[in-house]
């Protein structure tokens, strides 16, 4: 599964929670720190792979990609669903004509 992160999504503290508008909602979304985590590895313009993302903040938490892998899956559909994140669906092979 390749992911991008919504262009321009500005994610804000709210207390001890994280907070971010989205215009595809037209609301505003309160997340966790997880959820930041899991942005904050997530660029606008490069699909990047969840497992990628895994990685990274394993490596930032100590935690093994499994343990990070078990920790996001539930997120994932939540930031999809509320605009924060996009999933970039591989492109067709073309065949190439014969010659």
């Amino acid at each position: 599964m390749l992911l991008v992160r919504a262009a321009s999504l500005a994610v804000e503290p709210l207390g001890e929670s994280w907070v971010f508008f989205s215009p595809l909602s037209g609301e505003t979304h309160l997340i966790n720190d997880t959820s930041v985590a899991m942005l904050e590895c997530l660029d606008a313009s490069r699909p990047t792979a969840a497992d990628s993302v895994y990685l990274e903040i394993a490596g930032l938490t100590g935690s093994t990609p499994a343990e990070v892998a078990r920790m996001c899956s539930g997120y994932w559909s939540s930031l999809v669903e509320a605009g924060a994140v996009r999933v970039m669906l591989p492109q067709p092979l073309v065949p190439s004509e014969p010659a």
